[in-house]
């Protein structure tokens, strides 16, 4: 299984004119109770911006998981079946897309449809 899966508006790998902007994310973030934003997890520097979110709502009360705007894409390090709903839940809402690392795509249920886009 890969480790990372993303939130994305680009249907291949080339189309840089479809990211999730800083400001889509941290829109969606302040209307989801169950979501806080906090400094980005990769900071390099003490001028640090805004782009992560910590989720405090998993069902089974793991927590709190990191989802982090990334080069356009929102980004989870290896998530459960209940953290892959909440980022069907972050697609559908962005106008994007569940990919994993390696081009998978999946459903809303968490699904793998396959490799769907052609990079």
């Amino acid at each position: 299984m890969p480790w990372n899966f993303h939130v994305t508006k680009r249907y291949t790998a080339h189309d840089r004119d479809a990211d999730v902007t800083l400001r889509e994310w941290t829109d969606f973030v302040e209307k989801d109770p169950d979501l806080i934003l906090v400094p980005s997890l990769y900071a390099t520097s003490k001028v640090t911006p805004m782009t992560a979110a910590l989720w405090f709502g998993h069902p089974d009360g793991h927590g709190p998981i990191a989802f982090e705007l990334l080069a356009g894409n929102i980004t989870v390090a290896r998530p459960d079946a209940a953290t892959l709903g909440k980022l069907n839940d972050m697609a559908g809402h962005l106008g994007g897309h569940v990919e994993d690392d390696d081009g998978g795509w999946y459903d809303t249920s968490g699904h793998f449809l396959g490799h769907l886009a052609a990079g």
